[in-house]
Parts: C-alpha cells; structure tokens; sequence
C-alpha cells in the first residue's frame, strides 16, 4: 500500500482536514515536475531530499489519498515525531561520572599516549542546538545549522550542549575534578533538528543529516530517535545508510530508553548506524546494562544495538553522565548529569573520532564491526539485543587495527538470527506486553 500503515493510524485518529506531516517517496528522481503535481493535489512541499528520491511536507487526508494514486508515488510515510534518547527521571545523581572518567574506561588513554585526541576531526552533534558560548566546547565550533522553523542554532533545552561536551569538551577542572571530552581536540559542527522542548520531526533529522555531510562531518552524532524502527528501512534511516555506505560517515545513534526488548527506534534501526545501548560505569557495578536502555531485536529481527556506552543508571545510588548544559536543563548550572543512551552515544562517537584519526579513515563499517567483534568489553561475544558486541574499548580497537585475523562479522550474521529466533519464546511476553505497545505506539505530530 502506498500509504504507510502507521500514517493511517494518525489519520484515524485526527479531524478531517487537519494537515499532517508526510514524507513521499518516490519511484523516480526529483524534479520541478514531481512537485508541481505533488502541490498540484493538494501537498504543502517544504523541503526534498538531495541524497534520495523523497519530499517532505504537509496534507490533509484527501490530499494524502489523491498523492499516493500517483504513478510516480512509491510510500507516502509519516513524519514520526522524534524526541531526544533521556529517561524521564532526571534529578541530580548520586554519582555523577565525568566524561574523563567516560573515556579512561573506553581505553581512550591508549590513543591519547600516541597523540590522537581528535584533532582534525570534525563531530556533528545533532540534536537541540549547542551553546557555542559554552567555555567547556566553545573553542571547539567550527559551524551551525538549524533545521527547526523559527529556531537558531543556539540550545535553549541543554540536550545538545550536555551531548556536545561528552564527545569533544576541551580540557578544564571543574569543582576540582579533571574534565574533558572523549575527543578533546575534534571539532564541532552543531547541527539543530530538537527544538526548545527537545522535540522534532523525521524530516527534519533526514534534513540535518544532510546538512551535517555538506559542512564537512567526519561523525555524525544523534542523541535522538522515534518509537518506533520503520524495519530499519525508514526514511530517515534510508539516509544514513547512503551517508555510511557513498559518503563513508560514521553515523552513531542512540538506541533509546524503554528499555524492553524490541523498542530500539529510529534512525538507530538503519542497517550502517552504530547503534549504541547504555551501560553503567559504577552503579551497582561496571558494565551493568542500564536500566532505561532499549533492547533489540527490531521488528525484521535484525539484531540491534551494535555497542554500549556509558550512559549511567536509574539504579540506587542513580549514576549520571556529568558534561556541560544550558537552557531549561541548566537550572542556573554551568555543569550537570544526565543519564541515558543520549550520554552513551557521543562517549562512542569521541571514541570513534579517536579512532579515525588513528587510522580507519575514509570510515570502513565492515572493519569496524570487526574490530568491535575482537575487543567488545568486559569479554567479546557475539552480538546481542542488550549491549551489541560489548561495551567500546577504543584502546583494543587501535591495537587491532593491522590484525590480519579480524572475525567475518557478515558471515556471523546467520548465528545472531538464530539467536534471536531461539530466545523469542522467553521474550515475547515483554514483545507482546501493553506496555511495549504503548511506547511504540504511533505519536500524533506536533503540529496538530
């Protein structure tokens, strides 16, 4: 069917005529023709995609019904609303962990000993906006972006900020503790697609996506995703597969925090992402898998996350990710923790910048996998739906990087399957329970 069974859901559930969010993709290449009778039906054009044939824009039901009768019409899919990757709970941690402490824990100091900090690497960070006058990464923005409507670049949530800090904070003391990113020396390119409540739209990720590859990102960083994982094939998905695969861009994507199985979202179900699970570092012990985090399989039981993080813990003591913020978050603070797969993700995305500038540049998905396959933490194992191959340890990661005997991860692909299949009877209880209907369940759009 030409229209997207979950944007038939949204058009059951609002008025007739109310506008909705849509997202056409098309079965030829995108001309002024295309557009012309896309509005020509009834479609509010605002954007298209430079890198794959889709249109973004808005229509009411009877405009959606006379878009997809046309030949040229391949999907017309909703524009899911996306949310930063954050757990509700959110007060002030117990134990806050420093992104120093982050790194050391992912042998970061293995890199820095060979004087890789990510210098000459550029990390776009998108997601609510940055505080670029922020002193732990002011230093560090090279340039911004938004594609939110009406909104600069600037962070009035403290989502991005707090992200930003994780991934490339330069060197400071704060309240007398050591403080830096986990790629001190990279450079930032904000790019916005959260707006001030830390909300926005699929299209708009696909957009700042895109825009990210024309500023010049060597990673791509997204604390953020929808509830649901479109079988991976998304539209926004879609596009980070064409960056990995054509533009050789690392795109690293929070799994999310539902913490059932089958609630990784999307853009994190896309095939080439570097989807990254949360574990804690200290609360109630290492390598703990956090509370909060989303767990795999997704729905074409494809085996998801690739990886965790430390993302800290809503166990007792609470551990928290402790990085810069600004905006509604801050409460007159400079500096804060947060918690969740959003902190897990730009600890990984530093990490991989560490490691490009180490070597594996233009990215290589294959032999990254590989190489996370050989050293995951605390022991490798075959990719699972709780931590991916293991926690990163970037450290093992450059030691193996002239290994000539790096596992065929594509070739293990089968086993992850099987895996999956053997241990669905004792997961489909949570699969099937109201709960994880409910936080997959279709989000009326915004704008509505």
């Amino acid at each position: 069917m030409p229209v997207e069974k979950r944007l038939s859901d949204v058009l059951a559930m609002i008025r007739p005529g109310i506008q909705v969010p849509i997202i056409v993709a098309t079965s030829v290449p995108i001309t002024p023709e295309v557009g012309s009778h896309l509005m020509s039906v009834g479609m509010n054009v605002t954007g298209e995609s430079g890198m794959i044939q889709q249109i973004y824009g808005i229509a009411t039901e009877d405009a959606i019904q006379q878009i997809a009768a046309l030949p040229f019409v391949a999907t017309v899919h909703y524009d899911e609303p996306v949310t930063m990757q954050m757990p509700q709970n959110q007060e002030s941690g117990v134990i806050n962990v420093t992104p120093a402490e982050v790194a050391e824990n992912m042998g970061a100091g293995e890199l820095y000993d060979a004087g890789y900090t990510g210098k000459s690497i550029s990390i776009a960070v998108i997601d609510t906006g940055c505080d670029i006058n922020h002193p732990f990464i002011s230093s560090a923005v090279e340039k911004t972006a938004s594609m939110v409507p009406g909104e600069d670049e600037d962070d009035y949530c403290g989502h991005g900020t707090h992200c930003a800090g994780i991934a490339l904070g330069r060197d400071t003391v704060v309240d007398g503790r050591k403080m830096h990113g986990v790629a001190p020396d990279a450079g930032l390119i904000v790019v916005k697609v959260l707006d001030k409540t830390g909300s926005g739209q699929t299209s708009w990720v696909c957009q700042g996506i895109e825009k990210a590859v024309e500023l010049g990102a060597d990673v791509i960083s997204m604390s953020l995703g929808s509830v649901w994982d479109g079988g991976g094939i998304g539209p926004d998905a879609q596009i980070v597969n064409k960056v990995v695969t054509n533009y050789r861009i690392p795109v690293v994507v929070a799994a999310g925090n539902s913490f059932l199985p089958g609630t990784v979202g999307s853009p994190g179900s896309a095939a080439g992402a570097i989807t990254v699970g949360s574990v804690a570092l200290m609360s109630p012990h290492k390598f703990a898998i956090s509370s909060f985090s989303s767990k795999g399989p997704l729905s074409n039981f494809q085996t998801k996350p690739n990886c965790a993080g430390f993302g800290g813990n809503l166990w007792n003591p609470k551990e928290t990710i402790y990085s810069s913020i600004a905006g509604s978050l801050a409460d007159g603070k400079s500096y804060a923790g947060l918690l969740g797969t959003s902190m897990a993700t730009p600890g990984v995305s530093g990490a991989v910048a560490l490691l490009m500038q180490a070597g594996l540049m233009p990215f290589d998905r294959i032999m990254f996998e590989q190489l996370l396959a050989t050293t995951g933490q605390p022991t490798p194992h075959l990719q699972n739906n709780l931590d991916g191959w293991g926690t990163m340890d970037v450290g093992a990661m450059y030691a193996n990087i002239d290994n000539p005997w790096l596992p065929d991860t594509e070739a293990l692909k089968p086993l992850m399957m099987a895996e999956t299949l053997a241990t669905l009877p004792a997961s489909l209880p949570a699969l099937m329970s109201p709960e994880r209907r409910e936080r997959t369940a279709v989000r009326l759009p915004y704008m509505t």
